[in-house]
């Protein structure tokens, strides 16, 4: 037998409440401490033309795309084992068949969620599967209004979402209470709609992927964002300022056992920098992509083949506001097949490229990391060397 969770709603758009309704059911456990649900359906549908005056904000395609990207932000939070979360979008495909306005009218008078239920069953389900649909607790209040809703209590059980804290008014219909926090009891997919009204649906999607959708945001610049985030149960209730940054990459090129090291001017520092070839990870770009296009940029090296770049691991620079991360890399030329091409850089850019002894730069490297520095010594690099060393059980430089 198995547990399905059906959660339903027009998604226009899908919102942080609706993720955290998802992950409150992925979390449910049963009396044994395991998994309750085995599968959770988001089952978007289109908007009912008894909502008179609410005109969509989101295409069926958007609509999918903002609840991939919010379904994205959740893959690193859950434990292998967890429930597979799916979309259950047979609604959407059956409203594009519809080539008219009178055709889809027609389509939405003469369907229900009944239907999408009867559907699902029949697809999905064997005969001693247990269906549970998800719904709020204001459609709950009135739950006994919906459309041949005998019907639906015959054919799934209910699950009903409510804040912590709340309570509904009894009801005497069967159900199951389930609570997510509070704080998303605002975000309602109007009050969101509303807010990225101006900013637009790419924007939304944008947020959606970096989970920053409830953040305000302060200040905006080529490079970052900072933004105040929503407020941290675990903090007492405090508002974070956070950096929205894209990742970056960092490479390590050998060839004849030296390195190939930049030197460029550096704002922050003030000063000239030497470092390995790094760049920024542009939106949507795999980092081991970034890493063959940035090398060709910045030392003119093109990599013909990017199973070649090794990756050594990856850093938080600063978890205490920063949200991004900086992945490091490594080449050996010796082995890799490359040509030499002209350099791209950028318009303020200036690198100058020196290949170095490898041993020597390294412990160069630590040694004035650990005399205070006679030069900048940046903490990439540094990370570079030992990740490098653990890699490669390379001798360590500080030794």
């Amino acid at each position: 037998m198995k547990r399905f969770a059906l959660f339903g709603g027009t998604f226009d758009p899908f919102t942080p409440a609706h993720k955290a309704i998802i992950e409150a059911l992925a979390h449910e456990r049963d009396l044994n401490g395991k998994t309750f649900y085995d599968e959770i359906w988001i089952m978007p549908t289109i908007v009912s033309y008894y909502r008179t005056g609410k005109i969509p904000w989101l295409s069926d395609k958007e609509k999918l795309d903002v609840i991939n990207a919010m379904l994205d932000t959740l893959k690193d939070c859950f434990d292998t084992g967890m429930p597979e979360i799916n979309i259950w979008d047979e609604d959407l495909k059956l409203n594009a068949l519809c080539k008219t306005p009178e055709s889809r009218k027609e389509f939405v008078d003469s369907r229900r969620f009944i239907h999408t239920l009867y559907d699902f069953k029949a697809a999905m389900c064997h005969e001693d599967d247990e269906v549970h649909v998800v719904i709020g607790a204001d459609s709950f209040a009135n739950f006994n209004t919906w459309y041949m809703w005998k019907d639906i209590l015959s054919q799934a059980k209910l699950e009903v979402v409510i804040g912590r804290g709340l309570s509904v008014a009894h009801i005497d219909i069967p159900h199951h209470f389930i609570a997510i926090d509070p704080i998303y009891e605002d975000m309602s997919g109007s009050k969101m709609r509303n807010e990225y009204i101006e900013l637009g649906v790419d924007e939304y999607i944008r947020r959606a992927k970096s989970g920053t959708l409830t953040d305000k945001l302060l200040c905006h610049t080529p490079i970052f964002d900072v933004v105040k985030g929503m407020p941290v149960p675990e903090s007492n209730g405090l508002k974070p300022i956070k950096v929205i940054a894209p990742d970056w990459v960092s490479i390590m090129v050998e060839k004849e056992r030296k390195l190939l090291v930049e030197k460029q001017f550096r704002y922050g520092a003030n000063d000239f920098i030497e470092e390995f070839p790094c760049g920024m990870v542009e939106e949507g770009e795999d980092p081991r992509d970034a890493v063959v296009r940035e090398l060709e940029e910045e030392t003119g090296i093109r990599l013909l083949d990017k199973k070649e770049v090794v990756k050594l691991g990856q850093t938080n620079p600063n978890p205490a506001f920063m949200t991004n991360m900086m992945h490091y890399y490594f080449i050996n030329l010796d082995y890799a097949k490359y040509e030499q091409v002209d350099q791209k850089l950028d318009e303020h850019e200036e690198i100058k490229l020196q290949w170095k002894d490898k041993d020597k730069f390294m412990f160069d490297l630590a040694d004035d990391a650990h005399a205070c520095g006679k030069t900048q010594v940046t903490a990439i690099a540094l990370s570079m060397v030992k990740l490098y060393e653990n890699s490669f059980n390379y001798p360590s430089c500080g030794s």
